[in-house]
């Protein structure tokens, strides 16, 4: 059992040797990372298993010495010591555990420490190390400067909760910012394709009410053609009309004035006898009785009859009044062979 103890195992095996060696380091000052003033007092408990796997090399580096010598064992045991210590105190920094919280993260700090010191006892010594460990860490809470750490220690995470707050917060209304554009983007794009769509509908609307103002504009142009063009027959109808009652006027006084009965020089043609026996009915006044309508041949009859004479009311449609038989033209043929009345 040396200073700090240690086990011995041996196996069977040729050249196979494993060694246990306790280590326990007294209080040394571990400094915390952002408090490089203050040294907390820490004290370090744990174990290193080895073995030599190869007799050569480790003879080449040590000599006569044996793996299971005492000397040896001490020396060994020293730089582990030495190196396991440097090793915490560099661990805050290193993992960026508080000082305060060391003993609570053993399994952190000894696995920090293995990779730290394990490689370079296995080159210096010629060894193999099976195991390291850091068994326990004992801080001295009752010291002055733990006490000082402590209280800056809560200061700090009281800071850190507060910037992590903070950097919440921030990120909370960054995020909200972003979420605001998001949305005042979308809004923005939904309000321009509803504009478009809108302005679309408009000129759709605006088209359909022009095509309907052309088409009404067309179809009110097309009646005040058709009764401008109805106004012109009527006047051309009405003038022509005028006019041949002049002409008919004209030769039945040029006639009389030449002592010639118009209606026995100018007797009516077959075929316009013909025509005014198909075209004329007429009502006739007889007894004072309103009677027809009458046909040509009904007509002739009823003037051989006696019952029609040139005294005889008579009324054809288009007529506004009754008017006497010898005075319509187109009776006159009916009273050539009759006497007039005296």
């Amino acid at each position: 059992m040396g200073l700090f103890g240690f086990k011995l195992k041996k196996e069977s095996k040729k050249n196979h040797i494993l060694c246990d060696i306790k280590f326990a380091i007294p209080y040394f000052d571990v400094f915390d990372s952002r408090l490089f003033d203050f040294g907390v007092p820490c004290a370090v408990h744990g174990n290193m298993v080895y073995g030599v796997d190869d007799i050569d090399l480790f003879k080449s580096i040590n000599g006569k010495e044996c793996a299971d010598d005492e000397t040896f064992k001490n020396r060994i045991q020293a730089d582990v010591v030495a190196r396991v210590k440097a090793a915490v105190a560099n661990a805050p920094t290193a993992t960026q555990i508080p000082v305060v919280q060391i003993e609570r993260k053993v399994m952190e700090i000894s696995r920090f420490v293995q990779t730290q010191v394990a490689s370079q006892i296995e080159l210096a010594y010629g060894i193999v190390v099976k195991s390291l460990n850091v068994t326990d860490i004992l801080v001295d809470k009752s010291s002055k400067e733990y006490r000082e750490v402590r209280a800056l220690t809560a200061d700090f995470e009281k800071e850190k909760q507060m910037a992590m707050h903070n950097a919440d917060l921030s990120d909370f209304k960054l995020q909200n910012d972003i979420n605001q554009r998001k949305l005042q983007n979308k809004i923005a794009l939904e309000m321009e394709a509803m504009q478009r769509q809108q302005t679309q509908n408009i000129d759709g609307q605006e088209k359909l009410q022009q095509m309907q103002m052309e088409n009404m504009r067309e179809t009110m142009r097309i009646q005040r053609e058709e009764m401008q063009r109805a106004s012109r027959l009527q006047t051309e109808q009405t003038f022509f009309d005028a006019h041949k009652a002049d002409l008919n006027a004209s030769v039945q006084n040029k006639a009389i004035d030449k002592g010639i009965n118009p209606f026995l020089s100018q007797p009516a043609s077959r075929t316009n006898v013909e025509t005014s026996e198909k075209q004329v009915q007429y009502m006739i006044g007889i007894n004072g009785q309103s009677n027809g309508p009458f046909d040509w041949n009904q007509l002739r009859q009823l003037v051989q009859s006696g019952q029609l004479t040139r005294q005889s009311l008579v009324w054809k449609p288009g007529m506004q009044s009754w008017a006497e038989a010898g005075e319509m033209q187109d009776l006159l043929p009916l009273f050539v062979n009759q006497a007039p009345a005296l």
